[in-house]
């Protein structure tokens, strides 16, 4: 069958292969030279729209978290070498 891999769509794309279900785990699916995704829905996709859809969220959960990062950094100083004061970082 052929299916819809989202699982690193962050960094090669939506993926359209030809792949077979996992006979001993039904929500797995084999592709490629044994490649395998786990759960319909979350690493794999039957239709396009479906696989869009997760990509989308994977898209707006990274940005959110890089945000995250850029504000921890933005808060982070870093002491006097002169006064041998320590790194101090600002914790959430």
């Amino acid at each position: 069958m052929k299916v819809w891999i989202t699982r690193y769509a962050l960094t090669v794309g939506i993926q359209y292969v030809d792949a077979e279900v996992v006979e001993r785990h039904p929500t797995m699916v084999k592709y490629g030279s044994g490649w395998f995704a786990h759960g319909e829905g979350k690493e794999w996709h039957l239709t396009y729209s479906a696989a869009v859809d997760r990509a989308e969220k994977m898209r707006t959960a990274k940005i959110a978290s890089l945000q995250k990062s850029i504000k921890k950094l933005e808060k982070l100083t870093f002491g006097n070498v002169a006064d041998n004061t320590e790194t101090t970082a600002h914790k959430e």
